[in-house]
């Protein structure tokens, strides 16, 4: 009798967990996913390629010159290593009010002045760590070739955005983007949202 009881709760346990299994790996709709990944790849590198990056865009006029890059890349840095420790709950990257406290980080690095703007970037810099393996995660359950292109599409093309909003007015659209990186960060935000909240199959 105890035997039985046993193995059945065994079963029963193994059961769940296959369940479990299974639910976390159903395929993800492999465009949205993949345009989030791709922002967020594009986010990565733009803002945290170098860990002076965030001070060196909080830059204001004479006296207050706002934070130096050292010792204060340092602090971007270890935001970075929290964002790598949270990173290990999924419900966390799944949360919609974590996914709009990473909006508004971005939102107040580019528009308030010094020490806000680097208050607001660490926090983005902590965001940032902290979704990747939900995304690498999604990614992995889409159809690879398409899915890698589409990643790389927008990639370059958020690059080139970047670039394109310091063009002089003579460049082709240049009268419609310079000085318009706040169509960017929407952009990206809301292309790592979709990515984040599209239910999977």
């Amino acid at each position: 009798m105890m035997r039985q009881i046993v193995t059945e709760t065994v079963l029963e346990s193994s059961k769940a967990s296959e369940d479990k299994t299974k639910s976390s790996h159903l395929q993800c709709y492999w465009f949205p996913t993949s345009v989030g990944f791709g922002s967020l790849l594009f986010l990565t590198h733009w803002l945290f390629g170098e860990v002076s990056i965030v001070t060196r865009w909080t830059v204001s006029r004479y006296p207050d010159h706002g934070p130096m890059p050292y010792p204060w890349g340092c602090v971007i840095l270890l935001s970075l290593a929290t964002g790598v420790v949270l990173s290990v709950s999924q419900s966390l990257a799944n949360n919609i009010l974590w996914w709009v406290v990473g909006c508004l980080s971005l939102i107040g690095l580019y528009w308030l002045p010094t020490w806000k703007a680097f208050a607001y970037g660490s926090i983005l810099a902590t965001y940032t760590m902290s979704i990747w393996p939900e995304m690498l995660d999604r990614l992995t359950t889409c159809p690879p070739v398409k899915s890698l292109l589409t990643v790389m599409l927008t990639y370059l093309v958020e690059i080139f955005f970047s670039v394109w909003t310091v063009a002089y007015n003579f460049v082709p659209g240049g009268v419609y983007t310079r000085e318009h990186t706040d169509y960017l960060i929407l952009c990206v935000m809301v292309c790592i949202g979709l990515a984040l909240f599209s239910k999977r199959k």
